[in-house]
């Protein structure tokens, strides 16, 4: 499944959100999923993903060269106050994708997602998500989240309208990424829609 496309994109969490982080690490387990914060040795099959040009085809930026290179990308990140995870498949412990909650405006969080190839179609990002919903709802003063993806990315624009995310409006020419100048669409969900669907 393709992403959200602000993800580090040089901006800076604008205040901390308490409570964001898990202290040990596991922020929810399903069935098929545990959802826990990123770790380096994550980074050989995250790069499944980031390092393959379908997968990134809606990324801010082109496929990642090399291991070396991605974890350049995502452990500075990891070192902010954004809540950066992957859900691991239970039995191996493998990611299998990669999301993040990004602290912006206050009492506003930014989703950012990316499956690996081999595991989209299964629900999964749909399944990570709401947990990580959840988690971001629950922790502390949190009233709004927000994902910003391409017009073109159906499964992304699908999945946000499954998860009762309301297209808030479209950025034109907002990115100029590796495939050109692109439109954005804001997607938002509100913590009171979200609670009153529970």
């Amino acid at each position: 499944m393709a992403t959200e496309k602000g993800e580090g994109a040089d901006r800076v969490p604008s205040g901390p959100v308490s409570g964001l982080r898990p202290t040990n690490g596991v922020i929810a387990t399903t069935d098929r999923l545990v959802l826990r914060t990123l770790r380096v040795d994550d980074i050989p099959a995250l790069f499944k993903g980031f390092g393959d040009p379908g997968v990134m085809t809606w990324w801010s930026r082109e496929a990642f060269a090399d291991e070396a290179e991605l974890a350049a990308y995502l452990v500075p990140v990891d070192a902010t106050e954004s809540l950066v995870c992957v859900a691991a498949d239970p039995a191996t412990d493998e990611a299998m994708l990669y999301c993040t909650a990004m602290p912006r405006a206050r009492g506003q969080v930014e989703l950012g997602y990316l499956c690996l190839s081999q595991w989209q179609g299964r629900g999964l990002v749909a399944e990570a998500l709401t947990a990580l919903i959840d988690h971001v709802f629950a922790s502390g003063d949190i009233r709004r989240i927000y994902a910003d993806t391409d017009p073109d990315n159906d499964a992304s624009n699908c999945l946000l309208e499954r998860l009762g995310f309301t297209l808030e409006g479209c950025l034109r020419e907002n990115w100029f990424t590796h495939i050109g100048a692109r439109d954005s669409k804001i997607w938002g969900l509100l913590a009171r829609e979200w609670r009153a669907n529970d």
